[in-house]
């Protein structure tokens, strides 16, 4: 007998900066829509793979960018700008001229001498007592259990009845996501979310000069129109069981619970009022609550959330705000534009330096820390600190920040005997399409990395929907050529150099994102970034060389 060899393909268009992107959006082709004036079809296109376009454009660290044929010249095409502008205009954010349909003061509460120098500015604004007024709006008209969406106005909806009910717990990035592509399949995605407001850790953990709120309400709200119901002030294991899912009718479940709690320092004194992890911080000043940080506060650890706290404490107020991380700067995994802007801003940066104890009486007065050095490298891949051979020191503090990573909360999900966790407390699930080991129950997001990108939990969202509909379609749930062939295509998209194409052509000069002022910006919460004009638009996506690599995948 000969053998039979049975060969697969798979084929999908290499272009090196989607191949970077966690949801695999195809950039080259909603830039070529940009570059002839054409932002609905180019948001059409980003939508296909990420449903929150205005959102990313503020808040997204841009791994396609690193892969652009350009980044070898050192300028790589500002496809995250290019997308922000399409998105904005696409979602009546602005209209045609640039202008924000909601105008307001980015000044509000700045001296008299800020607003002058100025010179009166008025841009796309809001603030924290403007969201306290949102919050307290929702809770009065969105009792528990109550429903907000548009039930019956998806453009991919069934008749009402006829469609098979899923739960997502979490109307952040991931269950948002999870919840589109859902209703665009003809299902009917009942969204529970624990706050009064969506967004989940965009909404409270991302403060508004980076991600103003009105941009996550538009989104929610077009989200909301494909079918979408979200029930908001529902806590799963407080105000609902999970148990009670099941009996309500909903035949499969998506997890998108978010990681809203901080990870504690484990050193002694950390309890004393003053101290506080960032996201508790971040999420009070997100909500209108009273926050009193002093003049003096310290910023515990080198990442994003600690850049956030740290820019967040200049615009309370503070008069001296100070980031320490135990490694340099070369180690921070905050991204660099947001350690740049913050020094603009006037936050100092204190490195090698490692908390040992919160020091005061009835409230922080200081914080004792170790000097490090740099030793060997560790798992991360960066060199791990290790004591010097001198005395601690201690500085200073009103108020004691730690921004350490977070980590979710899986409580209400521990009684259920067919959900199994691994030794770190997650929720075991299939990494590839997402079933925890209880069938039709799925979980991704920060629920499963413990804090990564938006985009990346946004691609768990479009993954999860794609699996929760081959489960109700009774489908093996199993991952499938199309995402095996992306997954290899992207390696080999990542590993594919452009350094001699860029050496052959001509691109032109990168265009700089306008920026409010360092001196204007650190007295308000108004966005610090100002997007693109339509001159700006137009020359940055002339640069794009749209240098797609075919890929012929064999299985």
């Amino acid at each position: 007998m000969g053998l039979r060899l049975w060969v697969r393909f798979g084929r999908i268009r290499g272009w090196a900066c989607r191949s970077t992107c966690p949801s695999n959006v195809d950039c080259a082709s909603y830039i070529f829509h940009a570059l002839e004036e054409h932002p609905h079809l180019a948001t059409t296109i980003v939508k296909r793979d990420n449903p929150l376009p205005a959102i990313i454009g503020r808040t997204c660290p841009h791994p396609c960018e690193s892969n652009c044929t350009l980044a070898s010249a050192g300028q790589p095409v500002a496809i995250n700008n290019i997308k922000r502008w399409c998105a904005d205009r696409a979602e009546g954010l602005v209209d045609d001229r640039g202008v924000s349909g909601r105008l307001a003061d980015p000044l509000r509460g700045a001296s008299p001498e800020v607003a002058a120098a100025a010179g009166g500015a008025r841009l796309i604004a809001g603030g924290p007592h403007e969201v306290a007024e949102l919050v307290t709006a929702q809770a009065s008209q969105r009792p528990v259990g109550v429903q907000s969406g548009n039930g019956d106005g998806g453009a991919a909806a069934a008749a009402s009845g006829a469609r098979k009910k899923v739960a997502i717990i979490g109307a952040g990035p991931a269950g948002l996501t999870a919840a589109y592509y859902l209703a665009r399949r003809g299902y009917a995605p009942v969204i529970f979310e624990a706050l009064g407001v969506p967004g989940g850790m965009v909404h409270v953990g991302i403060p508004e000069y980076r991600l103003p709120r009105h941009v996550i309400r538009r989104e929610t709200e077009l989200i909301e129109q494909e079918g979408v119901e979200i029930r908001y002030n529902t806590r799963i294991g407080q105000d609902l069981q999970f148990a009670d899912l099941e009996k309500m009718g909903f035949e499969a479940v998506f997890i998108a619970i978010g990681a809203h709690r901080g990870r504690p320092l484990g050193i002694p004194g950390e309890d004393l009022p003053g101290s506080m992890d960032a996201i508790e911080f971040l999420k009070k000043v997100a909500l209108g609550e009273p926050v009193d940080i002093g003049e003096t506060v310290l910023v515990l650890g080198g990442g994003n959330s600690a850049m956030d706290a740290a820019r967040t404490s200049i615009r309370l107020g503070a008069k001296k705000v100070q980031v320490v991380y135990r490694r340099t700067r070369n180690e921070m995994p905050a991204n660099p534009w947001e350690i740049e802007e913050a020094e603009e801003e006037g936050v100092e940066f204190l490195y090698l330096a490692a908390p040992i104890e919160c020091r005061g009486e009835e409230a922080v007065q200081g914080l004792v820390c170790q000097q490090m050095e740099l030793g060997e490298p560790d798992e991360s891949g960066r060199r791990k600190p290790v004591p010097a051979d001198v005395a601690p020191f201690v500085l200073t503090a009103d108020t004691i920040i730690a921004a350490v990573g977070q980590q979710p909360d899986f409580e209400p999900f521990r009684d259920d005997e067919e959900m199994k966790f691994n030794r770190w407390g997650y929720l075991e699930a299939d990494p590839h399409t997402l079933m925890t080991s209880k069938p039709g129950v799925f979980v991704g997001g920060d629920a499963v990395s413990g804090g990564g990108t938006i985009i990346e939990a946004i691609n768990a969202g479009k993954t999860a929907a794609k699996y929760i509909d081959k489960y109700l379609r009774g489908e093996p749930v199993v991952e499938d050529i199309e995402d095996k062939t992306k997954r290899l295509a992207a390696y080999l998209g990542a590993q594919t150099s452009g350094e001699s194409l860029a050496e052959t052509v001509e691109y032109g000069t990168r265009q700089k994102m306008p920026m409010l002022e360092p001196e204007v910006r650190k007295h308000t919460f108004a966005p610090t970034e100002l997007g693109y004009t339509l001159e700006q638009v137009l020359a940055e996506a002339d640069r794009c060389l749209r240098c797609h690599r075919p890929i012929l995948v064999a299985y």
